[in-house]
């Protein structure tokens, strides 16, 4: 007898213990979820933070909180709040809306979320960031050589056109193939300038490059900017892209009486490294093929660059009539001094008349 009264005991501690554990849990467990953890937002403009909860094992009526906002700012929930109840999810959505007075900064949020007796806390980050950054760069030039140093300079401003100083200006280059193979940071002045130098490795694919720019500063939202330049050969690769004959006022004539004055003009360009003290020539023969006269120009064309030149033949009474050729040339310095030719040669005719 004895025995079974303590067996009886023991059976009701145990049914006690778990009809205590079921009320337990059926007051409340639930979890709680808010995305996104951090939000930028500018200032008189709004953002969403979405809220959710699941209940794991009870009945309940959810309900939110936000605390931590900054002055001159407010927030909504929709819905006010949600019905609870297991194996179902409770969305909600906080909007919290800015003024253009809100002052800028980085704020922690609290969003607390209870049921009955049971609350969870979850903790965001606003960025209430000023007016918009703008950047504007450009090069020393457009058209580099390998190891050759790019200079880079710009300028950064708010939206009232007015310079920013200490903003944080990361710059990268980017070679043909996409690939980034160099960068650096600066910041800028009192004015909101900045300039800084990126060096072109001796070993650089030939072709088009990229230089990106971010502009960084606490408080303000940041933004990019990009230029193209191109790196080339350290050997000047010229082309004679036209010559062509006009009269003395720059229209266009093939045709000229005796007497009269003929510009053969020809223009360049440079697609590799720099030419330095390079001449242009032209070379004029007559009907019979006899040379007339051999002018040149020197030129300095840089890499990139365009060079035009003319070149005046006054056509006289003794000269034969008939079809003359003009002939362009380039060379890197006097054929009789060891120059070469850097280009075939390119012609056109115009014809002596009485």
């Amino acid at each position: 007898m004895h025995s079974l009264k303590i067996e009886a005991a023991a059976l009701i501690i145990l049914a006690l213990a778990a009809a205590t554990s079921t009320i337990a849990s059926a007051e409340g467990g639930f979890t709680l979820e808010v995305s996104p953890g951090a939000a930028n937002i500018l200032r008189g403009g709004s953002v969403e933070y979405k809220v959710e909860a699941a209940s794991i094992d009870s009945y309940g009526t959810l309900n939110i909180q936000l605390s931590g906002l900054p002055s001159e700012s407010n927030y909504t929930i929709n819905p006010a709040s949600a019905l609870m109840k297991p194996g179902v999810k409770a969305n909600m959505t906080i909007t919290v809306t800015t003024s253009v007075n809100t002052p800028i900064g980085s704020y922690s949020l609290n969003i607390t979320g209870w049921v009955r007796d049971l609350a969870h806390i979850k903790t965001v980050t606003l960025n209430v960031l000023s007016e918009m950054l703008y950047v504007t760069l450009s090069t020393d030039r457009k058209f580099y050589s390998q190891s050759e140093i790019v200079e880079i300079s710009g300028r950064v401003v708010e939206a009232q056109n007015i310079g920013v100083e200490e903003v944080e200006v990361s710059i990268e280059l980017v070679d043909p193939n996409l690939t980034h193979i160099e960068s650096t940071k600066t910041y800028t002045n009192l004015e909101g300038y900045f300039q800084q130098e990126l060096e072109i490795r001796s070993d650089a694919p030939q072709g088009t490059y990229i230089i990106l720019v971010e502009a960084f500063k606490t408080g303000f939202k940041e933004t990019r900017g990009y230029t193209v330049i191109t790196v080339g050969s350290k050997k000047p690769s010229v082309a004679i892209t036209s010559i062509y004959t006009t009269d003395v006022n720059g229209a266009s004539q093939t045709v000229f009486n005796q007497g009269a004055a003929a510009i053969v003009w020809t223009e360049v360009t440079n697609t590799g490294g720099d030419l330095t003290n390079g001449l242009v020539w032209v070379q004029i023969e007559d009907p019979n093929g006899a040379t007339v006269t051999v002018m040149f120009q020197i030129a300095n064309i840089r890499q990139g660059e365009k060079f035009k030149a003319g070149f005046s033949l006054t056509l006289s009474s003794s000269q034969p009539l008939g079809q003359y050729t003009a002939k362009a040339f380039v060379s890197d310095k006097l054929i009789a001094q060891g120059g070469r030719f850097l280009t075939p040669p390119k012609q056109v005719t115009f014809t002596v008349t009485t």
